[in-house]
């Protein structure tokens, strides 16, 4: 990390105006190049923590700079099916698409958890996903950069480590939710490609970045199987079994749920706590 704080480029000579100008030619004369990325933890209701990964200001510039240029080219391919980390939606309107699903029949939910998804992002296939819609050589190597910055920890002895990570987006990039949903976009792609599960299983499926559900009339072994072959076979990701889950909301009881997707402090897919409320009310009325 460079140590350096919004307040010191603003009382530096030239201000803003002087960074930005700096930025802009080392960028054009190939003389940028990324720092180390701060791991810090940030507690969770569970007990755990929560990685997080925090480029330098100049890093984050540069990432919201690229980010302007990059997600309406990706925008214009992703599916209705993300809500994420996407301009104009929010998760009010991912609990509406599963609401609207549930009241077609669809009452049979896989919800799926993956594990440390963003630290398990194969590098060489999230370039690829980039590849099918960027060319541009630079922009293709600074993402490069991003993708190997060296991760800087602190260890037991309060000593600084550094790493050169060989997969994954470190959360608390500017980029990251982009390259994210960029990796899992494909997959589906795959879910609704002629011969994938929402043909075959009548399924549908609903994602909000690293978390989504599948819903269907019937949850059957060749739906459940697809989903994680697929996932960790092909994507190379990796399902935690012990929170990835199957509920029916036929079941007796079912109406009445402290379950998967609502349930905070379990799973992401709680997507906005303040909605719970209403969901689970609207829901099991």
């Amino acid at each position: 990390m460079d140590g350096v704080r919004f307040q010191d480029i603003e009382n530096a000579s030239g201000g803003v105006r002087r960074f930005l100008q700096d930025l802009q030619e080392a960028l054009r004369s190939k003389r940028y190049k990324p720092r180390a990325v701060l791991r810090v933890y940030v507690p969770k209701s569970d007990g755990r923590q929560h990685p997080l990964g925090i480029p330098t200001i100049k890093d984050r510039v540069v990432q919201a700079a690229t980010l302007l240029i990059l997600e309406p080219i990706f925008e214009a391919d992703f599916l209705d099916s993300s809500f994420g980390f996407r301009p104009g939606r929010s998760a009010h309107d991912a609990l509406d698409a599963i609401r609207g699903h549930l009241a077609r029949g669809k009452r049979e939910v896989y919800d799926a958890d993956l594990q440390g998804y963003f630290d398990s992002i194969p590098h060489k296939k999230l370039m690829k996903c980039v590849q099918m819609r960027v060319s541009d050589g630079r922009v293709l190597k600074l993402i490069r950069q991003w993708l190997s910055s060296a991760i800087e920890e602190t260890d037991d002895r309060g000593r600084p480590t550094h790493r050169r990570p060989s997969a994954g987006t470190p959360q608390g990039g500017v980029i990251s939710p982009l390259l994210a949903n960029i990796y899992l976009h494909w997959f589906e792609v795959l879910f609704h490609r002629a011969d994938g599960s929402a043909s075959w299983a009548n399924a549908s499926i609903v994602r909000y970045a690293d978390d989504f559900v599948v819903l269907a009339r019937y949850q059957g072994e060749r739906l459940r199987d697809w989903i994680e072959s697929t996932l960790e076979g092909r994507f190379e990701l990796t399902i935690n079994r012990e929170k990835t889950k199957v509920v029916c909301l036929g079941e007796v009881g079912a109406s009445r749920w402290s379950f998967w997707v609502f349930h905070c402090g379990t799973n992401a897919l709680c997507w906005e706590q303040r909605v719970t409320c209403t969901w689970v009310r609207a829901v099991s009325q």
